[in-house]
């Protein structure tokens, strides 16, 4: 499955129903950080194929940001079967590696 780039909070709630298992990243188009890890999040998105890769603007979609309580970016927020079950905050490539790795398991 493809990065997939959010444009509703309906899009957003739709993907989660329909992925078993997902890795959404929220940045913004400002954001350093957000721009310097997004390429690795995209090679992964290109890597895992049964997980769904999602990439919410917090900027475009507030309301998906601030009902998980974004406050910084990037942040990552993985989920199965549409219930949260990990996150993280930064740019650590090894630790975002980690994560999907952990969720494609």
């Amino acid at each position: 499955m493809a990065l997939i780039e959010v444009t509703s909070t309906e899009q957003f709630e739709e993907l989660l129903r329909r992925s078993e298992k997902a890795a959404v990243e929220f940045t913004a188009a400002w954001s350093g950080p957000g721009q310097l890890i997004h390429p690795v999040f995209e090679r992964l998105s290109e890597q895992y194929h049964d997980i769904g890769f999602v990439s919410v603007d917090v900027d475009r979609v507030a309301p998906v940001a601030q009902a998980y309580g974004i406050r910084a970016m990037p942040t990552f927020i993985f989920f199965k079967h549409g219930e949260k079950s990990d996150d993280l905050m930064g740019t650590s490539k090894a630790g975002l590696e980690g994560k999907v790795k952990t969720l494609a398991s």
